[in-house]
């Protein structure tokens, strides 16, 4: 049986209070093996996917799909000569890839420092693990970095203590920052390919894959081919208003009107006439003004 231990701080008393709930190992291992599986999966579905359409596309560094962070060069690569920040993506394909690995590298490094602990208790047959609601100063508990910070509830406690705690904090404020250019890579990769993959739905396929579901869309797209965007657009514009021969200015006759050029405009003008009846007016026969005598 493993025993988690609630550490918590009495607010009247100030005292520090321990409440231990026993796990059974069963059910643990249970949930821990569930929640690796999620993970594990889209990792899978995702290298799949992208090593079938590097494949197809004929790229020779399709084998770096399956790789944890090198598959940022094969989208990229993907992705081809669609721009972003200036430049197409085959150009910077290889400082993405960089950034997008410091980030993930510095990521892991945190997460392993900050829960190693527990997990080593656990492997050591210690059968405890602690978990603090409260910022504790006790020579016993050390909270982890993200308790000392804001007091949040339901964070591990860890025995760390001086250095290590001092590159924890380091390593936090970094991840801060390399988690945000993480991000950042995905998104623009994730609404690129699926422009070009699935144009019919890369919005959706963006904001699922914001979400995590990245590996199962890229999956479902490994053997759809190409496109250029940009004709696609168009060539559904077209079939949805018809055609249109005006491609400089598709506003000129947005109602297709076969008589855009002003029929009347070749008439013969009037001679500075005002009147449109004045070809019907004979003066002659013209009735006398009734109030003449009276002007």
């Amino acid at each position: 049986m493993v025993e988690i231990i609630n550490v918590y701080r009495n607010m009247e008393t100030g005292a520090i209070i321990e409440q231990g709930h026993p796990v059974n190992n069963t059910l643990l291992i249970v949930y821990v093996a569930i929640m690796m599986l999620i993970p594990v999966a889209l990792y899978v579905f995702r290298a799949i996917g992208l090593y079938v359409m590097a494949k197809r596309a004929g790229l020779k560094c399709k084998v770096m799909a399956i790789f944890p962070c090198i598959w940022i060069y094969v989208a990229c690569k993907l992705c081809g000569k669609q721009r972003v920040f200036g430049r197409t993506f085959e150009q910077i394909a290889l400082l993405f890839c960089i950034l997008f690995t410091i980030a993930e590298v510095l990521a892991f490094a945190y997460e392993f420092l900050a829960y190693f602990p527990i997990i080593g208790n656990m492997m050591q047959g210690n059968g405890t693990i602690y978990i603090s609601n409260a910022v504790l100063d006790s020579e016993k508990y050390v909270p982890t970095i993200v308790s000392s910070l804001y007091g949040e509830a339901g964070r591990y406690v860890d025995p760390y203590g001086g250095a290590v705690y001092l590159i924890l904090t380091i390593l936090y404020y970094l991840t801060a920052v390399t988690d945000i250019v993480s991000i950042v890579i995905s998104v623009i990769i994730y609404f690129n390919l699926f422009r070009k993959y699935w144009p019919q739905h890369f919005i959706l396929g963006l904001i699922l894959s914001i979400f995590g579901l990245f590996g199962i869309f890229v999956f479902v797209v490994r053997k759809r081919e190409p496109v250029d965007y940009a004709k696609y657009a168009r060539e559904r514009y077209q079939n949805t208003y018809g055609y249109n021969p005006y491609n400089q200015n598709p506003y000129r006759n947005p109602y297709n009107n076969p008589y855009q050029n002003n029929p009347y405009q070749n008439q013969p003008k009037n001679n500075g006439n005002d009147s449109p009846f004045s070809e019907f007016k004979d003066k002659k026969n013209e009735p006398e003004d009734p109030f003449d005598e009276f002007k």
